[in-house]
Parts: C-alpha cells; sequence; structure tokens
C-alpha cells in the first residue's frame, strides 16, 4: 500500500484505542504508530543491490510477525528521542500496532507474503483492493482526520471510520468471492488444469479483479467482476524449457525471481557474437504491446510457435557466451537496468 494509507491507518488505530484527550504523551504515541506504519518498508534500501534481492526479502523480514517486533522498539527508540513525554514501552506498543497494521494492508491490497515466516514459510495474500486503491484510502486518511478534527469525540470518530473500512472489505470480499467463482467456471471450460493462480483486485474498481493463472501450456490474465462476467484477456505459451532456461536456473537474479513468483516464464533470445539472452518476467508484469496506445517497453519478445509478442515490466535473468556460460546477471525494471557478475 501507498505510505499516506499505512501511516493514515497507523495512527488512527492507536487513537480509537487511546484516551479521547491529544495530550502530549498520547501525540507521541500516534506519531510512534505512523512511524511504525511505514518501518516495514525500510527493506527498499535493498533496491540498489539488486531489484531481485529486494523483491525476495519483501516476503519476509520487515514484512513478518517477527520484522514487525523488530521494528517496534527501534521506532519507538527514534520517537522518544526527540519527544521526551511518553512511556518508552507504549511507544513501543504503539509502533508496533503500527508496523503490523503495514502488513495487514499490504495483505488486503493483494501482496504476496510470507507473515509467519521463518517458522511458517507458506506466501498468503488476500487481494481485495488494489495497492494505493482510492477507495481504501479514502478510508484511511479519514481516520487521523477525525482523530484530530473530532476534539473531545475524538476517539469515537476514528473508531467509527474503522468501522466503516472493515465495512467497505467485507463488502470487496464478499464480491470478490462471487467474481473468483466467475473465473473458475471459465476455466473449468476451457479444459485446461490449473497449476498456480493469482488474484489481484483492479485499481480503483469496487467490482472488478484480474486472475493470472498457470497450465501446463499457457500463462493466462482472466479479466473478472462480481456481474459473473470472466474474459481471457491475454495468454502467452510456455511449453517445454529450453536448455537456456535451466542453464539460468543456476543465476542468483533467476533463483530470487523464483522464490517469489509461482507464475514465471522464460524467453531466450539469441544476441550477436553467439551470446544468449535469457530472461523470466511474471504474466503479472506482462501486456501485449501490439494494440495501438500500448506501452512498447523493450525487450518485445516473440513467440516462436504462436503469432504473438510480449512486453514486461520486469524480466530477470542473464546473458551467457557462445559456451553457454554466464556472462553476467540481469534484471530489467521498466526502462532501467541492473547488472552483476554471476556467481562463480
Amino acid at each position: 500500500m501507498d505510505p499516506l494509507s499505512h501511516a493514515a491507518f497507523g495512527s488512527t488505530l492507536i487513537g480509537a484505542v487511546t484516551s479521547n484527550q491529544l495530550n502530549r504523551p498520547l501525540r507521541a504515541c500516534v506519531v510512534a504508530a505512523a512511524l511504525g506504519a511505514l518501518a516495514p518498508d525500510l527493506d527498499a534500501a535493498l533496491m540498489p543491490l539488486g531489484w531481485d534481492r529486494y523483491l525476495r526479502a519483501h516476503e519476509i523480514g520487515t514484512h513478518t510477525i517477527v520484522g514487525t517486533l523488530a521494528c517496534a522498539p527501534v521506532t519507538a527508540a527514534a520517537v522518544r528521542f526527540f519527544s521526551r513525554p511518553g512511556s518508552f514501552w507504549w511507544l513501543t506498543l504503539s509502533a508496533w500496532i503500527g508496523a503490523a497494521s503495514h502488513v495487514l494492508l499490504d495483505l488486503v491490497s493483494g501482496a504476496r507474503l510470507r507473515p509467519g515466516w521463518p517458522l511458517i514459510d507458506t506466501p498468503v495474500s488476500v487481494p481485495l483492493v488494489a495497492m494505493a486503491d482510492p477507495w481504501l484510502l479514502a478510508c484511511c486518511v479519514a481516520g487521523p482526520a477525525a482523530l484530530w478534527a473530532g476534539g473531545s469525540r475524538g476517539r469515537s470518530a476514528a473508531r467509527a471510520v474503522l468501522v466503516v473500512m472493515a465495512g467497505f472489505l467485507l463488502a470487496k470480499a464478499m464480491l470478490g468471492s462471487i467474481a473468483f467463482s466467475s473465473y473458475t467456471n471459465a476455466s473449468d471450460r476451457s479444459a485446461e488444469v490449473v497449476l498456480a493462480s493469482e488474484t489481484q483486485a483492479k485499481w480503483a474498481s469496487l467490482t472488478s479483479w484480474y486472475v493470472f493463472d498457470r497450465t501446463a501450456q499457457r500463462v493466462r490474465v482472466w479479466s473478472v467482476g462480481s456481474d459473473g462476467s470472466a474474459q481471457e484477456v491475454l495468454s502467452w505459451p510456455v511449453g517445454l524449457e529450453s536448455a537456456g532456461a535451466s542453464s539460468s536456473r543456476s543465476l542468483s537474479t533467476v533463483r530470487n525471481f523464483r522464490r517469489a513468483h509461482e507464475l514465471g516464464f522464460a524467453v531466450t533470445m539469441p544476441q550477436d557474437g553467439g551470446r544468449t539472452l535469457v530472461l523470466w518476467s511474471d504474466i503479472r508484469f506482462c501486456w501485449d504491446p501490439a494494440p495501438p496506445g500500448a506501452s512498447k517497453l523493450e525487450p518485445i519478445v516473440r513467440s516462436t510457435t504462436e503469432d504473438r509478442q510480449l512486453a514486461c515490466s520486469l524480466w530477470f535473468g542473464g546473458e551467457f557466451d557462445a559456451d553457454g556460460r554466464a556472462r553476467q546477471e540481469i534484471v530489467k525494471v521498466g526502462g532501467f537496468t541492473q547488472t552483476r557478475l554471476p556467481p562463480r
């Protein structure tokens, strides 16, 4: 979720469970909750070291129960340093509630996390809304606004906002269940066994979702709605894995990518001098570049078995020489490319 929603939601939670009087110690707790709600995204510091490393770490680390417990005292210490009023333990509790609310918001926004790591390594996602969804953002921002403007009734106002937010998410869950049922029926009619699938809410939509899935032959994108509609809007053939793709599994970029993505596929692109570029992506990051107005972000790959082309915003892999030796590891994020030497 976006930083504004995280900070606003964390501060609303503290305001809803504390005194109606916003004295200095309580203000410090609200600040601790807001900063605690931002703390889990400190893992963004890994981005310059490799987007693949960041994506792998983002599922675990600070976005787990253990991680939030680690973030809380650090945040509380920082708030205590700049704001003397308030017990360190109350500040720590407030910061932990904020950090835990961050993980909760990410989960309902469709993020794929492993909150039980390292004890439980199962990925979890509850895709009720899209990342930075304006409907949920409005609910989140209304919380601190009600808390600060409500005066002596600030706590009650904050609680009312949380009730509205809970009702909104419950309604989205019911609509999402109907939409996913329409996908299940349409997928069954396609007579292809689904090996893995993930769901993502459409941004700013109350009734529509995307479902991404994988069969033995293809990866697919479906647009589904709570009105019972289900349409396949994109597919890409996967087929048998090439020798180059198999070799690329040894690259750290590919290992990190595959750890965090179940709908991955590889493409092999011959280069000058006998070199070969092998890149992996996830169908969630891809689109058809052919229609007018569609982004033509390079590389645009073409299927060797069907008349199809594909562009993706994220690629992970590497370059191999004519003898099949890895020359460099590559990560492409939009128009930006990160490279590093392969492991020896």
